[in-house]
């Protein structure tokens, strides 16, 4: 295997520092915050740095999308993972879910700030790859809240429905202009949970 020079190990360094501080920023600030100099900052490092390893604003954002999944899966495996196994009423499990949804944390402005980005991500023919990548991951983190929550294993396309309703959810809860979007999305969440359990032996 080849060794890198200390230079070139130092380079990765930077580009590493780089590409966490954009997924940062992206997931706590939203896009606004992805900027040459924001980033560079965010890292540690010479304003001008992230404008040497990313030439174009469009090749740094695709690189905060990208670590940005990167962070939220893991922290949404990390928090199912961490869960206590015991029964939950269905209104417990969805908020649960929204919160391992959009971890590393969720907060009332989770629309504009983390859901809106997340949507024209996948409606860019660039970023779709990513966003359509991390998909998989995030829905076994879901699938672990329920299953530790004394729920019967979701199939398939109920665990893709339930996804898709925390999003209706608070979409549809901002747009009414409600001033508690989290839990009114999870009043929805669980009813679909409640249903979907109906149709499924329980465990």
């Amino acid at each position: 295997m080849a060794v890198r020079s200390p230079r070139q190990a130092r380079s990765a360094e930077k580009l590493d520092a780089l590409r966490s501080a954009a997924g940062r920023l992206l997931i706590e600030e939203g896009p606004d915050a992805v900027t040459y100099r924001g980033v560079a900052l965010a890292a540690g490092l010479p304003a001008g740095t992230a404008s040497y390893y990313f030439p174009s604003h469009d090749e740094l954002y695709a690189a905060a999308v990208d670590a940005a999944e990167e962070q939220r899966t893991e922290a949404a495996h990390a928090q199912a993972n961490s869960l206590e196994e015991k029964p939950r009423t269905a209104l417990e499990v969805a908020r649960l879910l929204i919160d391992v949804a959009y971890a590393p944390h969720v907060a009332e402005d989770v629309v504009t700030r983390r859901l809106e980005p997340m949507l024209a991500a996948q409606r860019n023919e660039r970023l779709r790859p990513t966003m359509t990548a991390s998909r998989p991951r995030l829905l076994d983190a879901l699938a672990t809240v329920v299953t530790r929550s004394g729920h019967p294993p979701p199939e398939p396309d109920d665990l893709e429905l339930l996804a898709q309703v925390i999003d209706a959810g608070l979409m549809y809860a901002r747009a009414r202009g409600s001033e508690h979007v989290i839990d009114d999305a999870a009043l929805t969440v669980a009813r679909i949970l409640t249903l979907i359990d109906k149709e499924r032996p329980q465990a």
